[in-house]
């Protein structure tokens, strides 16, 4: 297809770089990413520039060129002959209109809106980059969808450093000729219909351009989930015995085998840790011994069964949170054992469950912190892979609540055999449970609600800003062999390679199959919580699809003056504010974030322990919940 020449094609002036042939020995001499970049063997980033020999980026590497398709959340990105005006930076809010000088469309769909992205251009394009490096950031929280075609589109509105209109670059010149510029091969039809779709809808001052294609993150999860419930079903070494009694449930435990698909010895320090798929199957390892604990309410059981909250021993803190995790003074110890989750939901007739996983309690052989384990940066694929296998033991343990029966016959106020009541699930996660349970959610529809605190996602977004219990930058800049000469930020190169290896296991990539299923979610997130800052927390509400609901206390925080309120960047997925008691705020499924100050003693992450407003909110809406009502997130009042 032929397209008219713009009056300024022929121009001289800066010029964004496509020089296609020559990307197999400079990388940035053309966009990334780009279809022109896919071979027959798949995803070409052998000359991503390693000048600091980082093995970590090596890894990464390795790691995307397994991909099928592009990142949806990681970064694009332009290198240019000359530096351009800094006011080609914009933030989500400026881009999602056609009038905007850079866009990110999904071209396929005339109806498409452009997608929010965070534009920024440095002239030092930093060791993993080019010089003149203008670079696109989906807002984190906002994926691209999957399977899709996109195109980045510089316009030539975009002014250089000397004030002029970009020139059109020669390889948009050969396309709107008809042409084949050299290098492009059959991507060059790609581009070609970009560039057709973007006339049609009045965007005829293309600069420079770039057409991928996004993969599917979520295939991988979806395949084991089918592959762990493939499995035999865990059988119980002997049945569940009482533990312990307490005021207001019991707790009974046993042992089971967990089925594990991750390959090699763990914790996978250096190396294994990925699980192997075959056929597009995960292909079993072995298995491991775990602990499982279940709480009974001291209540006669529900005609139906118990409703029962399926919680993540991951993260949750000390060696039974399910059931010990509560207020904890100075000594980090718990006030009263037996103040955990497990009393909450008993107080509202719901019974809990808790596995260990993988790295924990039994399976912990190492003794070392779980959850750094979990969150394991010097090997990524275990550290994807953790996050995957966690995920899909929650998935199991769902379909092991389905047939289990407790004799509770010893446990005052319960009666005979306990049974869980299928049609009334949840799934409750905190820290890095609240970064495996999505994934389990969004796969899983036994799971109807999801409770979440100390939540949030973003690899990019937690490298930056995660400050507890480690500050993560300063790590990350060793790894890469920065530290000192060079100040890591959003838009790095080497984090987009680690966004796009890691997307998988990313909970905001699960966030639109989350929302189709119609999952009830409560988020609970502290202020100010340095585990998990605004724009890591911010990226799961987005995702998620939740208002926010009673004071935005974010956006008084002076502490968090730097960062966009979570309130600003909600009419970007169309939610906003909302008042409490809600339910069913987002067509009849309650999808909220709520918002608590921190105790006295322990950092925000810990609100939902450490403070009762959280407890009063999960209670009310567990309460609620078991009514088949859509869930109620209550005001301070009480719950209605």
């Amino acid at each position: 297809m032929l397209f008219a020449l713009g009056c300024g094609d022929d121009a001289p002036g800066t010029a964004a770089r496509m020089d296609y042939a020559a990307v197999g020995e400079d990388f940035w001499a053309a966009p990334f990413p780009s279809e022109a970049r896919r071979g027959p063997e798949g995803i070409d980033v052998a000359a991503f520039p390693n000048t600091t020999r980082a093995a970590i980026v090596d890894a990464l590497k390795e790691l995307v060129a397994e991909e099928e398709g592009f990142a949806t959340t990681a970064t694009l990105y332009f290198a240019f002959d000359a530096p351009l005006d800094p006011a080609v930076q914009a933030e989500p809010e400026e881009t999602t209109t056609l009038d905007a000088p850079v866009l990110l469309l999904a071209f396929d769909d005339p109806d498409a809106a452009p997608h929010p992205i965070e534009v920024r251009f440095r002239e030092d394009g930093g060791p993993f980059g080019a010089p003149n490096l203008l670079s696109l950031l989906p807002l984190q929280g906002v994926p691209l969808a999957p399977n899709t075609r996109y195109v980045a589109v510089v316009r030539q509105r975009v002014r250089d450093a000397e004030g002029r209109p970009l020139a059109v670059a020669p390889a948009v010149r050969t396309l709107r000729r008809g042409g084949t510029p050299e290098g492009m091969g059959e991507a060059a039809g790609d581009h070609g219909e970009a560039l057709a779709a973007l006339a049609e809808r009045g965007v005829d001052d293309v600069a420079a351009l770039s057409v991928f294609r996004t993969a599917d993150p979520l295939a991988a999860m979806r395949a084991l989930r089918e592959g762990m419930l493939a499995q035999p079903l865990p059988e119980l070494a002997a049945p569940l015995a009482l533990l312990e009694t307490h005021e207001d449930f019991c707790v009974f435990r046993g042992e089971l085998p967990m089925p594990v698909f991750q390959r090699g010895e763990p914790p996978y320090s250096s190396e294994g840790g990925d699980i192997l798929f075959e056929g597009g199957a995960p292909v079993l390892q072995g298995t491991e011994t775990a602990r499982v604990l279940v709480t009974i309410p001291r209540r006669p059981e529900p005609e139906g069964g118990y409703p029962l909250v399926v919680f993540s021993r991951t993260g949750g803190g000390g060696d039974r949170p399910l059931v010990d995790r509560g207020f904890r003074d100075e000594s980090g110890e718990p006030v009263e054992p037996g103040t955990g989750p497990a009393r909450e939901f008993a107080r509202v007739g719901w019974a809990g469950i808790s596995i260990d996983g993988p790295h924990g309690g039994l399976r912990n052989i190492t003794g070392g912190d779980e959850q750094l384990l979990i969150f394991n940066i010097t090997n990524p694929r275990a550290l994807r892979d953790n996050i995957r296998q966690s995920a899909a033991e929650l998935i199991l343990a769902a379909e092991l609540a389905e047939t289990l029966e407790v004799d509770a016959s010893a446990c005052p106020g319960a009666e005979g055999p306990a049974r869980f009541d299928r049609s009334r699930f949840a799934l409750m996660g905190h820290s890095m449970g609240a970064t495996i349970s999505p994934l389990a959610a969004a796969l899983e529809p036994r799971f109807r609600a999801l409770l979440l605190s100390g939540a949030g996602g973003s690899w990019i977004e937690n490298v930056i800003h995660k400050e507890s219990p480690v500050r993560v930058k300063p790590f990350a800049e060793l790894q890469l062999r920065v530290a000192g000469r060079y100040d890591l930020h959003e838009h790095d190169p080497a984090l987009a390679l680690l966004q796009w290896a890691g997307e998988g296991a990313d909970p905001p990539v699960f966030g639109a199959e989350l929302r189709a299923l119609g999952t009830h979610v409560l988020m609970m997130q502290g202020i100010v919580d340095t585990y998990i800052l605004p724009p890591i927390a911010n990226a799961s509400s987005l995702a998620f699809g939740l208002d926010l609901g009673g004071p935005p206390l974010d956006a008084s925080e002076p502490r968090l003056e730097s960062f966009v309120p979570l309130a600003s960047r909600l009419p970007l997925v169309g939610r906003g504010p909302v008042d409490l008691p809600a339910s069913g705020n987002r067509e009849g499924v309650t999808a909220i974030v709520t918002q608590h100050l921190e105790g006295p003693i322990e950092d925000g992450h810990e609100v939902v322990f450490q403070t009762e407003g959280p407890k009063a909110e999960y209670r009310c809406f567990l309460e609620t919940l078991a009514r088949d009502e859509p869930p109620v997130v209550p005001s301070p009042e009480g719950c209605p």
